[in-house]
């Protein structure tokens, strides 16, 4: 086969095998700390007569699930199972945060505490 032939050859191949992978590949958009995250954030808002801390966490798939099914509870915020478990979670958390101002410990005590489960972020397209 003469070389002009099989260049042609080779870059109709692989154009061809490119664009079968695109219409089959799928997107999937996850996490975007990594599947196994469990990030930390505080933030610190200090006012004249008091200081509020916000402590999220911020859990990806994995240790969701992992949670979710060690815990046996359901992926709805508004399940009793739930709602004790976040309870209990808080109380623990709670217990691991501190404060100090001027070398002096804050008690800090829990205004309110919740959980979401937000839609799965993965898509697929044929």
């Amino acid at each position: 086969m003469p070389l002009l032939i099989r260049a042609r050859w080779y870059w109709v191949s692989l154009i061809t095998v490119l664009l079968a992978g695109s219409l089959w590949s799928g997107v999937a958009v996850a996490h975007p700390m990594g599947n196994f995250s469990i990030n930390h954030y505080s933030a610190i808002q200090v006012e004249p007569s008091k200081v509020k801390v916000l402590y999220i966490i911020d859990m990806a798939e994995i240790p969701t699930f992992q949670e979710l099914h060690g815990n046996s509870i359901p992926p709805l915020p508004d399940d009793t199972h739930t709602q004790e478990y976040v309870t209990r979670t808080a109380a623990t958390l709670q217990k691991g945060l501190s404060l100090s101002i001027d070398s002096s410990p804050v008690i800090l005590r829990e205004v309110s505490h919740g959980v979401i489960f937000p839609q799965a972020l993965v898509v697929f397209r044929p």
